[in-house]
């Protein structure tokens, strides 16, 4: 099976990414609903001086069916509470659920400052709630280009042809209103990577968004240090695809530094 060849790490001081998702699932663990605990997490991240002063409840829904139920047969449809832990402007925050963790950014900085976040939340999450099953890690890259970014026509100097799909096409591609294209990539070990690519999703060949999803199901016992080493190997994927989705002259656009 071939292998990614390593990212190029070099800062894009103007990267076009609109949210960055790192959700860590384990096995369900009921004491993240109480109010004591959302409040330890809340006050372990800084509490209302520190750089995550927001601090609210949300509700999810849990449906659990059996192989054997009707279509219409619902066996359970339980409510969890769970905590939500943001910046002032709400541009990055943690979700806890009883299940997982997520923390999201619309204003990432780069690996470097978002991984120390992510970890210490983890390391927090250990200590309070001690989860004994890392089911599940993903690590979601969305770039979106809005129009005007670059001009429709030279979209093909910018991204590889394959990325393009038809709208690369030197006859159909002008003809083309919307195009949208899928695909799943095994990579190496147990992780995988789902990669959306989109144009005229808003009604204009001008825009463009590669949304790169790359994930693990590891089922094995739970440790910071263990799922650290995965999301950095999941930011490696994501980074070496996508590179191999663009060309230079789109990095250089994107303010990488020389």
């Amino acid at each position: 099976m071939p292998q990614l060849p390593p990212g190029d790490h070099r800062v894009l001081h103007d990267a076009a990414l609109s949210l960055v998702v790192c959700q860590i699932k384990f096995d369900d663990s009921p004491t993240v609903e109480d109010s004591a605990v959302g409040r330890r997490l809340y006050e372990e991240l800084g509490g209302k001086d520190g750089p995550f002063p927001l601090f609210a409840q949300f509700r999810t829904q849990q449906i659990t069916l059996t192989p054997e139920a009707a279509p219409s047969d619902v066996i359970s449809n339980q409510s969890q509470r769970g905590w939500r832990i943001a910046t002032e402007d709400d541009g990055t925050r943690y979700l806890f659920t009883p299940g997982s963790l997520a923390f999201e950014t619309t204003d990432f900085k780069g690996w470097p400052t978002f991984r120390p976040q992510l970890e210490r939340s983890l390391e927090i999450l250990a200590a309070d709630v001690a989860p004994a099953v890392e089911e599940r890690i993903g690590l979601r890259f969305i770039n979106s280009f809005n129009e005007g970014a670059i001009r429709d026509d030279t979209w093909v100097d910018h991204v590889t042809p394959e990325a393009l799909g038809i709208s690369a096409h030197e006859l159909l591609g002008p003809l083309v209103r919307s195009m949208e294209t899928r695909a799943i990539l095994q990579l190496e070990g147990k992780r995988q990577c789902v990669v959306r690519v989109a144009r005229g999703m808003d009604g204009s060949l001008g825009s463009l968004a590669i949304d790169i999803d790359a994930f693990a199901q590891r089922g094995i016992p739970f440790a910071v240090a263990d799922v650290m080493n995965c999301c950095d190997e999941l930011n490696e994927d994501c980074v070496s695809v996508f590179q191999q989705l663009t060309k230079p002259e789109l990095l250089i656009k994107l303010g990488q530094e020389q």
